[in-house]
């Protein structure tokens, strides 16, 4: 196993705080989800490995965001309706783009 932190460990590091309270990353502008990276990371932290009550607080995270995704907000957004609406949109924009020779 190397010994040279990964690729994302600087991020990590300066940005943990931030990490920790959103779940989050920011990508060229747009939120993403955490690479696996920083969650082994975080399970690392002292504080994530302990249990409250049935399940570890990093456990507790991941089932939070399994909710996410199952929510009915989530699945109103995936709806075929909705597809075909977001998918109709998007024609639109690429129309815009047209350049002509």
């Amino acid at each position: 196993m190397s010994r040279r932190p990964g690729l994302g460990a600087n991020y990590f590091s300066k940005f943990q705080d931030e990490i920790i309270n959103h779940d989050t990353i920011i990508v060229n502008g747009v939120p993403a989800a955490l690479p696996r990276f920083y969650d082994n990371k975080l399970a690392g932290l002292t504080g994530f490995s302990e249990q409250i009550g049935l399940y570890s607080k990093m456990e507790l995270i991941k089932l939070k965001r399994r909710r996410k995704l199952t929510s009915p907000l989530s699945r109103a957004e995936r709806s075929l309706r909705r597809l075909r609406i977001r998918e109709v949109v998007m024609l639109a924009k690429l129309n815009l783009k047209v350049k002509t020779l």
